[in-house]
């Protein structure tokens, strides 16, 4: 092995490491799905991506990338036995966005159309603040809020992401201001519906510098054995 081609194994190895030390592979975006059919249905402008905020805690953000006119309103949690999340809830949001944990309704519009039925868990919970819950709402696709929850029991990020899969942890969103007013709930789709988050065009850019240096090697390789 050349001493270029010894650089390039270096360097991606590097790049390995810094990927793995990142914790992308433990991060996720969900779908939802609707549960009332009251409105349009505009699942497909909804997502969440989760991912590990801290070592104790773990972040839940929320987007609408608008086509049709809504508001994210209200966002709840169903945390199964054993609890997984605990609060308190810390809020996090873009230019104007405003959250607060003064919720109304308490509970999932809906909720109980599912079996076995949403149950949100004593606080965990979240709502566009008065006294203009609409307009505070994430209502464009510039716009986000997270959520951000502690561990709890011992859980970690491959804890959260494998009960969001089963179910055992669901994810509530009460969508309003529908085409002006009309409202609908919505529950994140477990499973096979899961995506990775990409990477940072950082580590992306070093990845492709990396291949040009193994291009490099190979083209001074194939000039020697000329």
């Amino acid at each position: 092995m050349n001493t270029l081609t010894k650089k390039y194994a270096i360097g991606l190895a590097f790049a390995c490491g810094m990927l793995m030390s990142s914790g992308l592979t433990n991060a996720a975006t969900y779908n939802f799905y609707n549960i009332t059919n009251d409105s349009p249905d505009i699942a497909d402008q909804l997502s969440m991506e989760v991912l590990n905020y801290s070592g104790t805690q773990v972040s839940f953000t929320f987007y609408n990338d608008v086509g049709i006119a809504s508001t994210i309103q209200d966002i709840y949690f169903d945390d199964g036995l054993p609890a997984i999340v605990a609060g308190p809830i810390t809020i996090l949001a873009s230019a104007g966005v405003l959250f607060d944990t003064t919720v109304a309704p308490p509970d999932l519009p809906g909720g109980d159309n599912l079996n076995p039925d949403f149950i949100v868990t004593a606080g965990l919970s979240a709502d566009a603040s008065s006294p203009n819950p609409t307009a505070n709402g994430v209502n464009s696709s510039s716009e986000w809020v997270t959520l951000i929850l502690n561990y709890t029991g011992g859980s970690t990020i491959a804890t959260i992401l494998a009960a969001l899969n089963t179910g055992s942890l669901r994810v509530g969103l009460h969508v309003q201001g529908i085409t002006g007013g009309t409202s609908d709930s919505y529950v994140n789709i477990p499973g096979p519906n899961q995506t990775v988050v990409p990477l940072p065009a950082g580590i992306l850019l070093l990845i492709s510098a990396l291949g040009g240096l193994g291009f490099l090697a190979r083209f001074r390789n194939a000039g020697a054995a000329a």
